[in-house]
């Protein structure tokens, strides 16, 4: 069974966020980290060879990250032979220290929180299961006007907890995702997903 889960609903976060009458819960494994996303704050739409200038710029598309996990990954011992119930998740941005206080503060970070969506699916008992993380345009939006003012690389973790349930019992998994923001060259011209 696969559930979308919207981080940005209040009456959600408080769902996620408070534990079960359940008889205890542990933690799936250490944290797992995956590779750094580069994340495009903006695109150039159309180049004007002419001058040598990109004459429009637009919205590059947002990335999504999937992570597979298993319980053969995981360092819990379980007591019985049955799937982990996807529960939901809670996300977190940790800046970089070294950025402008602009970008680390504790308003924007709460306002970017509430642009990152997490689906996922039960882990069957002999299988593996998925976590995908995306985000909306509204968060490079967010951030586009400090990344302009800045003229360097926002770098955030995004740090996903993700709950699951077996039985009476809450299992929690936590994945880091370091995110680079910035204005990456990656086709000719900065053209992004543009043809």
């Amino acid at each position: 069974m696969k559930r979308l889960i919207g981080i940005a609903s209040p009456l959600l976060l408080l769902f996620v966020s408070c534990g079960g009458a359940g008889s205890g819960g542990g933690d799936l494994t250490s944290t797992t980290t995956v590779s750094k996303v580069e994340q495009d704050i903006i695109c150039c739409t159309t180049w004007d060879d002419t001058n040598n200038t990109c004459s429009e710029y637009g919205s590059p598309q947002t990335k999504s990250i999937i992570v597979n996990l298993s319980k053969t990954d995981m360092d819990e011992e379980f007591t019985e032979d049955s799937d982990l119930t996807f529960e939901g998740c809670t996300v977190e941005f940790i800046p970089n220290p070294y950025m402008p206080e602009e970008a680390k503060d504790p308003k924007l970070l709460e306002e970017m929180k509430s642009y990152v969506f997490c689906s996922g699916s039960d882990i069957p008992a002999d299988g593996s299961g998925t976590v995908e993380i995306t985000y909306s345009q509204a968060l490079l939006e967010t951030i586009e006007p400090i990344y302009s003012n800045y003229s360097k690389s926002l770098i955030y973790t995004l740090k996903i907890t993700v709950k699951y349930r077996m039985s009476d019992r809450e299992y929690k998994k936590i994945i880091e995702v370091p995110i680079d923001f910035a204005n990456f060259v990656n086709t000719e011209h900065d053209m992004c997903e543009y043809k």
